[in-house]
């Protein structure tokens, strides 16, 4: 130790071999200290060096007489550094460990792959397939990048796929054929003129479709009236229009153009007889008579119907008109053609994905929500109702729950114009029916038996009374709407 080493206590005695040729020698004894920090080197105890004093004259005075200056590497010992105590320096060699397989140049050794040779599946670097460009990387026969500066990165490799194709041997690929599909309608639509041989009242007659205020599926403007709906074929916009010598005009856009416009005469009524119809009482026979061209057309389509009437069940209009409204322009999809904001009503596969809090969201209750969801799942079944028609097509309507004879009515007034569909269990008809017949309010029983009279057409009587401008007297507020959102 040297001058400056502070006190200790007791030393005691540490073998340490001696290094180099006194290495054959016997060991030497040297006394250490037990001073606090020191360490361990190769089975000798070397204690830390006291305050002020070098690490290498701190490992000479331990090492003792004979031992070598640290940092020199004796002949036939690994490399070491000075201040790795011991440890040898990356890269050398280890006692004991056996280096990694090599072999002279051209010498493959088993399981090992020689410089450069690709291995079983992997792609070598820098390579691609034929049909694949890599991004970043000079064209054939361009001279060769400068290498990057001590600044500067390479930019990183992209793929861009610039044809796929079948390898070579590989089998032609099978085209895939689509099922075959309406083609749609041109730009400007398609257009048809028909003159029907009968008084009518287009807008009267197109009137039930309509669910105002703000019906997203349905508009009129000076050009005419615009319905948009669905079809076998796809969606569709309607445009209805009447010249002054009676000759009405029809121009559609969309995938169901042309199945609307083949459609437009029984739309407008062509397929009701009203000639049969006998009227019963003063204010039925006056509507029938200046009201000649009100006729129930007939629209085809029982889903677009169902959705409306089961949302108007047991509510306000206001309440079912805001629903509807709600559930197309957030669901539905814009209608073709060149009205703007104009809406489809939602599918039956647009309808079932609509989440729970959407059906909260747009003021429809749990009961109503799941009798449209039934009606969704069996659609496409439910429109046979419109070739059965009458009677028959009504049963096949309630055959889904949550839809009964009020409902099924409803459809089928305007699905495929039923002339003795009634409304019954409505809370306003009856009335309505009553105060302009009989001149007291009526029930669903007594209703039926003052429209006895007028059937099989009982629905026309009904649809004159409301057309007429008779209003019934009134003792009460109106209900106030409720809003499910709330709740």
């Amino acid at each position: 130790m040297s001058d400056g080493a502070l006190p200790a206590p007791p030393p005691s005695e540490t073998v340490v071999p001696a290094a180099g040729p006194a290495a054959a020698g016997p060991a030497a004894v040297v006394p250490v200290p037990p001073v606090p920090g020191a360490a361990l080197v190769e089975g000798s105890l070397v204690e830390g060096p006291a305050p002020g004093v070098p690490l290498a004259e701190a490992l000479r005075d331990a090492a003792g007489p004979g031992a070598p200056d640290p940092g020199v590497v004796l002949p036939g010992a690994p490399p070491t550094g000075p201040a790795s105590l011991g440890v040898p320096v990356p890269g050398a060699a280890l006692a004991g460990v056996e280096p990694p397989a090599t072999a002279p140049p051209g010498i493959e050794l088993p399981g090992t792959a020689l410089p450069g040779t690709p291995l079983p599946g992997v792609e070598p670097p820098g390579t691609a397939p034929a049909e694949v460009e890599l991004l970043g990387t000079p064209p054939s026969g361009a001279p060769p990048p400068l290498p990057p500066g001590p600044r500067t990165t390479a930019p990183p490799l992209s793929v861009r796929v610039v044809a796929v194709g079948p390898a070579p041997g590989d089998p032609a690929p099978v085209p895939r054929v689509s099922p075959a599909r309406t083609p749609a309608a041109p730009a400007d639509g398609l257009v048809r003129e028909w003159r029907p041989d009968f008084p009518l009242d287009v807008r009267g007659v197109l009137a039930p479709l309509h669910r105002p205020p703000g019906d997203p599926t349905f508009r009129t403007t000076p050009a005419g009236v615009w319905r948009a709906g669905t079809t076998p074929d796809g969606p569709a916009t309607t445009l209805v229009s009447r010249r002054p010598d009676g000759t009405v005009v029809a121009r559609a856009w969309g995938p169901g153009a042309a199945w609307s416009l083949d459609g437009l005469p029984a739309l407008l009524g062509a397929h009701d007889d009203p000639a049969g119809f006998v009227a019963h009482h003063p204010l039925v026979a006056d509507v029938h008579r200046r009201r000649g061209g009100l006729r129930f057309g007939r629209a085809g389509r029982v889903w677009d119907q169902v959705l409306p009437a089961v949302l108007e069940q047991k509510v306000t209009g206001t309440e079912a008109r805001r629903s509807h409204r709600e559930l197309c322009r957030r669901f539905g999809d814009p209608a073709p053609g060149p009205l703007a904001g104009l809406r489809l009503p939602p599918t039956p596969q647009q309808v079932r994905a609509i989440p729970d809090w959407e059906w909260h969201r747009a003021g429809v209750d749990h009961k109503r929500k799941r009798a449209v969801l039934s009606a969704a799942v069996v659609a496409h079944r439910l429109e046979r109702a419109c070739e059965l028609g009458g009677e028959a097509g009504r049963e096949l309507l309630r055959t889904v729950p949550g839809i009964g004879v009020w409902t099924a009515a409803e459809v089928a007034q305007r699905a495929w114009g039923d002339p003795d569909a009634v409304s019954f269990g409505d809370l306003h008809v009856p009335r309505l029916v009553g105060w302009a017949l009989v001149g007291r309010p009526l029930d669903d029983a007594g209703m039926m038996e003052v429209l006895a009279p007028y059937r099989p057409q009982r629905q026309r009587a009904v649809r004159y009374i409301e057309v007429s401008g008779f209003r019934r007297p009134r003792f009460a507020p109106r209900f106030s709407p409720r809003d499910y959102r709330a709740m």
